[in-house]
């Protein structure tokens, strides 16, 4: 289950801040309206202060999934809701992103409404492309062993390649073959989620830089599609 980011707070549709378009005939959104921010205590599903920006941008965005993503900004603490899956079933839970060199570090954190706030590893730097992980095209690897040894292996550190399934409108390759290598997923946490539970993530900023984190997509995958009798596909 793929979760674009956008679509995570009924307030974002409500808002109509899904699906803002850059130079299109309704000159309210125009060029100036890049991105709507909202204020902490009126997001549905989100918990955040007043230290945090938080904004959905405009579709034309780059190499993002759904061509649009969410923007994590100041000193941002945020907490948002997991949509509801079938309980009683093992998920992996993966974060979506889009890497920059203007980008930030990030503690992530998931809460299984149990123990609180269980830090996902170390924090992610968000400057860091796929390079750092030990990306390879699938073309410069040729076969298809090749290509399954290098996916294995950024698993091993916790890391895939963006899905095959989409690419951006003003593009010519799918996410998982991107030229920058900035479109990466970044593998959380695995969590048997039990009935009646509510499950979050939570981000912090960890540098005073006031950078951008990008939140493109959450994905929820059950254990058997991660780790079925059939190997999980690219898409």
């Amino acid at each position: 289950m793929r979760i674009d980011a956008t679509t995570l707070s009924p307030d974002f549709m409500n808002a109509g801040a899904r699906n803002i378009i850059r130079n299109s005939d309704d000159k309210s959104k125009g060029s100036e309206y890049l991105m709507m921010g909202f204020k902490p205590g009126f997001t549905k599903n989100f918990i955040f202060g007043e230290d945090t920006f938080y904004g959905v941008h405009e579709r034309f965005w780059c190499n993002s999934y759904e061509d649009d993503m969410c923007a994590c900004l100041d000193n941002f603490d945020i907490k948002f809701k997991l949509p509801p899956v079938p309980s009683g079933q093992t998920y992996e839970v993966r974060l979506g992103y889009q890497a920059g060199t203007d980008r930030t570090v990030v503690q992530i954190y998931f809460d299984d409404n149990l123990t609180g706030d269980i830090p996902c590893g170390i924090p992610v730097d968000l400057r860091k492309f796929g390079d750092a992980y030990g990306w390879e095209f699938d073309a410069d690897l040729g076969n298809e062993e090749a290509i399954e040894a290098n996916d294995k292996a950024m698993r091993n550190q916790g890391y895939m390649k963006g899905p095959g399934s989409y690419t951006h409108p003003h593009g010519e390759t799918t996410m998982r073959n991107n030229g920058y290598k900035q479109c990466l997923r970044r593998i959380l946490t695995t969590k048997y989620f039990e009935e009646g539970h509510n499950y979050y993530i939570r981000l912090r900023q960890v540098l005073d830089n006031n950078a951008e984190m990008s939140l493109d997509y959450i994905e929820i995958v059950p254990k058997s599609v991660y780790n079925g009798t059939v190997a999980e596909d690219r898409y």
